[in-house]
């Protein structure tokens, strides 16, 4: 074999396709570390979902039970004060807590005179997320027609 051939020879070997053994290396410790990387911030947005779950459900408790106050008649909504328990999707326990205002000697008053009353109905939502004490309220006026 001539000197001519093996320089052709030995061209030929270099140019083949392929990855090198740290081509390889550096490849699968970057996949590795964009793994890790994934795998660390997993149970954070797991926390952020049930949070936001807890409160969506909250709320959507919050609103059936105003919704269910303005469809009663005048006289039983100054009646519709109270308190619920419910347990929501993730067994977390919320209390639906509904009070009709201003009471005055332990009597629920309306504000204004007949047929043109009003009187104040406030829902508070509460439930524990992680140890720590949640609550939503909302208040809505129901007036008398």
């Amino acid at each position: 074999m001539s000197m001519q051939n093996r320089r052709v020879a030995t061209m030929l070997a270099r140019t083949e396709k392929g990855f090198t053994l740290i081509e390889f290396m550096i490849a699968m410790s970057v996949l590795s570390i964009s793994l890790l990387a994934y795998a660390s911030a997993l149970p954070t947005a797991v926390q952020i979902m049930h949070r936001t779950s807890s409160y969506s459900e909250a709320i959507s408790l919050t609103q059936q039970r105003l919704e269910t106050i303005r469809n009663l008649s005048f006289a039983n909504v100054l009646a519709a004060g109270g308190a619920q328990t419910v347990t929501g999707a993730h067994a977390t326990t919320f209390t639906v807590t509904t009070s009709v205002g201003p009471v005055v000697g332990g009597v629920v008053v309306a504000t204004g005179a007949a047929p043109n009353r009003f009187a104040d109905v406030t829902v508070a939502t509460t439930w524990v997320e992680q140890g720590q004490p949640k609550s939503l309220r909302l208040a809505v006026i129901v007036a008398e027609f």
